[in-house]
């Protein structure tokens, strides 16, 4: 079963909400290329390359998430958890989530 994050972007061609923003800097050239496809218009069948792209890095960000930055990622769900309505508490936590992202060269950082 794929993990709710590439779920999502593979059924709706969209881009993972804002506390997903790990995802979004660690994938940052895969996303831009995707959003500009989508953004011009093009067929999601001839996007094939680019969603797989945005997959593969999503797939690798998580894993690394769920390797190297385990308690970050609970504490943002925790708090999203106990926050549903007000996602401004959770800035600190989701700033930690993002810095060990980075930290740890997840997606294309590791380039």
């Amino acid at each position: 079963m794929l993990h709710p994050v590439i779920h999502h972007l593979k059924n709706s061609y969209c881009t993972p909400r804002i506390h997903w923003q790990p995802f979004n800097l660690c994938c940052s050239q895969a996303y831009a290329r995707f959003t500009e496809l989508k953004r011009l218009k093009l067929h999601p069948g001839n996007m094939t390359k680019e969603r797989d792209d945005v997959e593969s890095c999503s797939a690798n960000v998580y894993k690394g998430i769920q390797s190297s930055c385990v308690d970050q990622f609970e504490a943002v769900k925790a708090c999203l958890s106990n926050n549903p309505d007000e996602w401004a508490q959770c800035a600190s936590a989701r700033r930690e989530l993002e810095v060990c992202s980075v930290r740890n060269n997840l997606g294309e950082l590791k380039k």
